[in-house]
């Protein structure tokens, strides 16, 4: 969607809306009065850029914002776009929820101080974003109700402005200025005139909201009074145009903003790019969009100009978001004149007349540092072209070129070379072969002056200048390889120290420690993987002397050391690359060096790391090679086709301890996110599998690590690298806290800690109180089935002892009487009197049925399996049917229903059967019944025994103790006896009028 030109002008009065008027119209008087005389001297910017193919939701951006916590914020075509240096988080409205964005096309981003982000769309009214929420409900709309008088007029909504004091002014497309009260949620339109058509709006520090109309003239309203006025001649951007419209007529603002360092940048419409206006040199920059430029502005088309808290300028443009980052400003890569092939740039030599010598795979480049201007100079010896690729000028003045032929002397004035005396006789260095000279070094061996040059690959020969000739490997009567213990032929350098020895970095053997004037052999300091305190990798690619003699030793596979020369210990730099080149101090005693294409730094005195990048993505392998430091303290690093150049003391820092937010809390992949908002995170016991998300928003390159720990859990940090959440799963109950800190470079992590408390309780069986209630209920059970054991053991021995009691009660006087029986048997036999010896035999043998089924019923009794009352009733009718139908009797037995299911104690159920028994007998021998009939039933949870018989009955009155009884001493005594025992009532109703006797036992069931 294209919208007028005019409507651009939004990002400009957003801006200006932050400074006070008088200032603004001093910038643009000093624009109005310089723009006639001021040159357009094109200041080096390089543009990173950012498109739909880095994760942008849409190619064309309206809007860029900051928020409070540091989120970069795009207002897409397409939805609204979080951003952290990194990774992208999108949003876009679904028609289906009314908890997401209100629409898609963004038009602006503003936040207010409870920090919800307010967003306009242009078809979709207002929302506002609470990242506090939870992840389904973060948006709320405000858009068009026809049923709603206080809802916003319409959906299209251009420009949003805080007061500060409760209220929104919303720029409509076809409405008049609108206002929103946050806390009601009601729209208002408190000034009804001349707001139709609005082209631009901004709100200034006194509260005064300036409105421009399309078709020029303003209105300016006090948010506080709600006076306005109308002022129809003025235009805030007429000396701001015309300074334009001067460089480029017919053109318009579409965007402003004004940078850290008081540059002026804007948008300009008709696709005419970016101005830039520096204040300090009164000049004009301008920026296009070039497809075969590196680094220029990404689209013509300037929508918006976004100035972060860091001073990053964020360009939204119709093809994406151009990054210009001044913290990268300084590293000046400049580019060698075009060439048909790629140039290796190797090393580098500045004069006093400020003229940069450059050594290259095509020979030499002189640039004027005072111009700019290159000369390029190709060298050829005896037709064969020259690879430059060292500078050596000597304390004599001689200026030598190392290069890919031999050692020659330079003349600079007359583009002259020639070789040393006696060169051409050498069989080595009168022509090396594939290889390059990488290092020189004036010294002295035996007296002589020497020069001492490394031809990489071809060990180490020197020019003897008293001798003049050369001496190498080939030399049959030196033999340097054995004299000088030469162990590597790949030398990359040779270094001078302060105490005049030589430090010769080689790359198999480590760092190599060379007196030539004293033993003349060199010692080694190599990879030693038994101890911390030695070179973890021999391949040295570079040397250069600290303080006190020290060194700083790069490696090519093990990083950066720090290097004693006394006590030969060596300490490791962790957090340095791996794959370190070229090294070189800074006047502040800061260790630059070239890594994977990069400039890193490291700070001694702070021990903080930090990786540059210099402008631009590399097409090639990125910078490489030595570091060359000039007179002023500037460093040069080559690339390929380019070199870069910087002043060490301009570079600015970089935060090595971001803050770092959290984003998103999942339990089992569903977002709680709302559980942030707190201090502390109370989970349920089961929901043990949970991640955490954060960020730390940082656009000042691709380096953000992260570590974390779960205090509680882990035992140290985890080092997770550019993987910003963490995962834990099945975590035992207890009190957590969650830590996360980020830094700018692996290993290299501040102090500045986030975190929160999580705490997982434990479920109730796994609680204290619990196991204090099992084990009081353990105990209190183990008591009971104690007590109970005991009470059994008791029960049982009070059987026994009844047992025994009856036993001795029962079959003792029994088998008494039967023993004094006998004996009058035996008196009757004696006096042969048969009929009372007969009659004493049938007593005997009577008392001993008696005492036989008296054993029975005990045996029966102590039985588990006549528990049951279906038993004692099976009991009842095969003991009285049969004798009472031997004596002619009828018997008749009824049961209730429910009593056969009943289940009684052993002593209860022999009690009742013995009753019943007892009964029987006496009805049987004394009543002289015709009839005996005996129910079992059930009665208000009793168990009731009745036995009735037709005799002639008894005068209970009458009865005593010393009543006749049965031979086995059982009658009623007995019987009231065993009622008692088993806690049950014993009735009998019996007189001498022949009505019988009814015997009635009640057992209360427990």
């Amino acid at each position: 969607m294209e919208y007028p030109i005019n409507m651009w002008k939004f990002a400009v009065m957003n801006y200006l809306g932050k400074f006070k008027v008088h200032r603004i119209l001093l910038v643009f008087s000093l624009l109005f009065l310089c723009s006639f005389n001021s040159v357009a001297q094109q200041a080096a910017r390089y543009f990173n850029s950012i498109n739909t193919d880095n994760g942008l939701s849409h190619h064309k951006v309206n809007v860029i914002f900051q928020d409070s916590r540091g989120f970069m914020w795009f207002g897409t075509e397409d939805g609204l776009n979080r951003y952290d240096g990194k990774y992208f988080t999108k949003y876009s409205n679904d028609v289906s929820n009314k908890s997401s964005l209100s629409g898609n096309i963004i038009t602006c981003i503003t936040e207010d101080e409870n920090q919800f982000l307010w967003i306009s769309t242009a078809e979709g009214g207002i929302s506002r974003y609470d990242y506090r929420q939870p992840a389904a409900s973060q948006f709320k709309q405000f858009r068009h109700d026809e049923r709603n008088k206080y809802s916003v007029p319409e959906n299209r909504i251009l420009n949003i402005q805080d007061d500060g004091r409760g209220h929104l002014w919303l720029a409509t497309g076809r409405s008049y200025i609108v206002r929103f009260n946050k806390k009601t949620e009601r729209f208002e339109t408190p000034i009804a005139v001349g707001t139709r058509g609005i082209s631009a709006m901004h709100l200034n520090r006194n509260g005064i909201l300036v409105v421009a109309k399309v078709g020029g003239g303003l209105l300016k309203i006090n948010t506080l009074t709600l006076s306005f006025e109308v002022a129809p001649q003025e235009n805030f951007f007429g000396q701001y145009a015309s300074i334009v419209q001067k460089r480029l007529p017919g053109t318009e603002i579409t965007a402003f903003a004004m940078d850290n360092d008081d540059h002026i940048w804007m948008g300009c419409s008709n696709d005419s790019g970016l101005e830039v206006y520096d204040k300090r040199t009164k000049t004009f920059s301008s920026y296009r969009y070039d497809p075969l430029k590196e680094g220029s502005l990404t689209n013509n088309q300037v929508n918006y100009i976004c100035v972060d808290g860091s001073g990053i300028v964020w360009v939204a443009t119709n093809n994406g978001i151009s990054e210009f980052n001044p913290l990268f400003q300084p590293f000046n890569k400049v580019y060698l004149p075009e060439q048909k092939s790629d140039e290796v740039v190797y090393d580098f030599y500045r004069d006093t007349a400020d003229k940069l010598w450059i050594g290259t795979s095509d020979g030499l480049f002189i640039r004027d540092l005072r111009s700019g201007k290159f000369e390029h100079r190709k060298l050829s010896y005896k037709g064969t072209t020259l690879a430059v690729t060292k500078f050596f000028y000597d304390n004599d003045g001689t200026f030598y070129l190392g290069t890919d032929y031999s050692l020659f002397i330079y003349d600079r004035a007359k583009n002259r070379l020639s070789l040393l005396p006696n060169t051409e006789q050498d069989p080595l260095m009168s022509r090396i072969t594939d290889s390059r000279i990488v290092s020189i070094v004036r010294d002295t061996i035996g007296s002589h002056p020497v020069l001492l040059v490394s031809p990489y690959g071809l060990y180490i020969t020197y020019y003897d200048f008293v001798d003049k000739r050369w001496v190498s490997k080939l030399d049959p009567v030196k033999k340097i390889i054995k004299k000088f213990n030469l162990k590597d032929n790949l030398v990359r350098k040779l270094y001078k120290g302060n105490g005049g020895n030589i430090w010769v970095a080689t790359a198999k053997y480590g760092l190599g420690d060379w007196d030539p004037n004293s033993s003349g052999k060199i010692r080694y300091q190599r990879e030693n993987r038994d101890t911390a305190l030695s070179l973890n990798e021999d391949d040295v690619f570079d040397v250069q002397e600290g303080t006190k003699d020290n060194l700083w030793v790069s490696t090519y596979g093990g990083g950066l050391k720090y290097y004693n020369s006394l006590t030969h210990r060596v300490v490791h730099i962790s957090e340095s690359s791996n794959l370190s080149e070229g090294i070189q101090t800074d006047r502040d005693g800061n260790i630059w060096m070239v890594c994977n294409g990069h400039m890193h730094k490291y700070d001694p005195f702070k021990s903080e790391y930090s990786c540059y990048e210099p402008p631009g993505p590399q097409r090639d392998s990125g910078l490489s090679g030595y570091i060359y430091k000039d007179a002023d303290g500037q460093l040069y690093i080559g690339g390929t086709n380019y070199y870069v150049v910087f002043n060490p003391s301009s570079i600015g820092p970089i935060n090595h301890s971001p803050n770092v937010y959290f984003t998103d809390f999942k339990i089992f992949d569903t977002s709680y996110n709302e559980l942030l908002s707190g201090k502390e995170i109370e989970l349920q016991y089961d929901q043990k599998y949970f991640s955490v998300e954060f960020s730390a928003p940082e656009y000042n390159g691709d380096n953000i690590q992260y570590a974390y720990m779960l205090e509680g859990m882990d035992k140290k940090w985890i080092k997770s690298g550019k993987r910003n959440y963490a995962v834990y799963a099945n975590l035992p109950a207890g009190d957590y806290i969650f830590k996360v800190k980020a830094g700018n470079w692996q290993g290299d992590f501040g102090n500045n800690v986030t975190s929160i408390r999580i705490t997982i309780p434990a479920p109730f069986w796994a609680s204290s109180w619990f196991y204090t209630l099992v084990a009081l209920s353990v105990i209190g059970l183990a008591i009971i089935l104690y007590r109970y054991r005991i009470t059994e053991i008791l029960n049982r021995q009070e059987v026994r002892n009844r047992i025994a009691v009856d036993l001795h009660d029962n079959i003792g006087s029994t088998l008494s009487s039967i023993s004094v029986y006998s004996q009058v048997a035996k008196i009757y036999q004696q006096q042969q009197n048969s009929y009372q010896l007969n009659k004493v035999l049938d007593t005997i043998g009577e008392t001993a049925s008696e005492m036989i089924s008296e054993m029975g019923d005990i045996v029966w009794a102590i039985n588990p399996k006549n528990d049951h009352m279906s038993s004692i009733y099976s009991r009842m009718d095969s003991y009285a049917r049969p004798v009472c139908k031997a004596k002619d009797i009828t018997f008749d037995l009824h049961c209730d229903p429910k009593v056969p299911f009943l289940k009684l104690e052993m002593n209860v159920r022999k009690n009742i059967y013995l009753i019943f028994k007892e009964a029987i007998n006496n009805s049987l021998k004394y009543s002289g019944c015709k009839a005996i009939a005996v129910k079992l039933y059930l009665k208000d949870g009793n168990l009731i025994l009745s036995i009735y018989d037709d005799g002639t009955g008894f005068d209970q009155s009458e009865r005593s103790e010393n009543d006749e009884t049965s031979l086995s001493g059982n009658g009623l005594r007995n019987m009231k006896m065993r009622a008692n025992e088993i806690a049950a009532q014993l009735k009998i109703f019996s007189t001498k009028n022949g009505m019988g006797t009814l015997i009635e036992v009640r057992y209360k069931i427990p």
